[in-house]
This record gives C-alpha cells, sequence and structure tokens, in this order.
C-alpha cells in the first residue's frame, strides 16, 4: 500500500502465477493448478472465475479499461470486464504465452 502496509494472505490456488492489481487495489492472480482466475477486493473478498477449460494460464494484464486480460495454453485470449463478464476469443496461434 501507499503506507507500506504489509499484509500476507494464504494462497488457496496450487500454483498462482501471474499476479497482477488494477488502480482500485484488486488483486488478480492465474492458477495452474486448476485453470481458474482468483480475485481478491480491497476488503479481502475472494472470487473465483473458471475462465477456460484449459489448465494453464500463463499470461495476465490489466488493460486501460481495467479488464483483466488473460492467455490460456488451450489456444484462446480471455478478458474479465469490471462487471464480471468473461468472454474468450481464439488466439489463431496454439499456445499464447503471455500478454
Amino acid at each position: 500500500t501507499p503506507l507500506g502496509t504489509f499484509t500476507t494472505y494464504a494462497a488457496a490456488p496450487s500454483a498462482p502465477r501471474n499476479i497482477v492489481a488494477t488502480a482500485d487495489g484488486t488483486v488478480w492472480f492465474g492458477n495452474d493448478g486448476n485453470g481458474t482466475i482468483g480475485r481478491r477486493s480491497p476488503d479481502g473478498t475472494k472470487t473465483k472465475f473458471f475462465a477456460t477449460g484449459c489448465a494453464v494460464l500463463p499470461g495476465m494484464a490489466i488493460g486501460p479499461d481495467q479488464n483483466v486480460w488473460f492467455t490460456s495454453l488451450c489456444g484462446s485470449v480471455g478478458t474479465i470486464t469490471p462487471t464480471d463478464q468473461i468472454s474468450t476469443f481464439p488466439a489463431g496461434i496454439a499456445s499464447p504465452m503471455a500478454i
């Protein structure tokens, strides 16, 4: 945080990776253990998204519109909007790695 406060949370996923944060302090992460995307809001609320049918999510980024963009090794790119709408699109390549 801007004040230097550090908080440790238990990580529920077995393989969290690609941790990104939005401007409001919400933290997003991919879970390679089961292909889910997790969100922890500043108030501590946890949400799990089943964004793809793929177990590996190698890339994640926050767009200028605050959408969370992610890649899947199953050949797709996806987005989660601030209102929790999930969309996936064919990437055009077999295994997109980063975004």
